[in-house]
């Protein structure tokens, strides 16, 4: 239960940016912009998924204590979302070839909110873990 909130707020903060997503398009490109709504579902669909599969694995790891596994899990999860992400604009580039400029935007969008979710997350996470070293002494 202790996860339901975050991900109900990560589920909003990706609406929102979707909806701010392509109403920018579509005030710069017009009609053109449009064309991103199934690229912006899309990408919302996915980081959703990768940064609740995280979250959940996160935190089973922080309930087991292993500090240095969180830690390397942590860390191999920035370089997977990054990892990812060049990989769904190469292959959007290969596979569509037009509306590169706008894609490559939807996708820094997604990549730099999911970052600063999980960054503000994991913190606060740290700020609530009691102390171990302080209560021992």
């Amino acid at each position: 239960m202790k996860l339901l909130k975050p991900i109900l707020l990560l589920a909003l903060v990706y609406v929102l940016l979707s909806c701010a997503l392509l109403w920018a398009e579509r005030l710069i490109f017009g009609n053109e912009g449009l064309r991103q709504a199934f690229p912006i579902a899309c990408l919302s669909a996915f980081f959703f998924g990768l940064t609740l599969a995280e979250l959940y694995i996160s935190g089973r790891l922080r309930k087991s204590g292993d500090e240095s596994g969180l830690n390397r899990f942590l860390l191999l999860m920035k370089a997977v979302r990054l990892l990812l992400s060049a990989l769904i604009f190469a292959v959007y580039a290969v596979a569509v070839k037009q509306g590169l400029v706008p894609f490559a935007v939807n996708v820094l969008a997604f990549y730099i909110v999911t970052m600063l979710f999980t960054t503000i997350y994991y913190v606060r996470a740290e700020k609530r873990k009691p102390n171990i070293s302080n209560e021992t002494h």
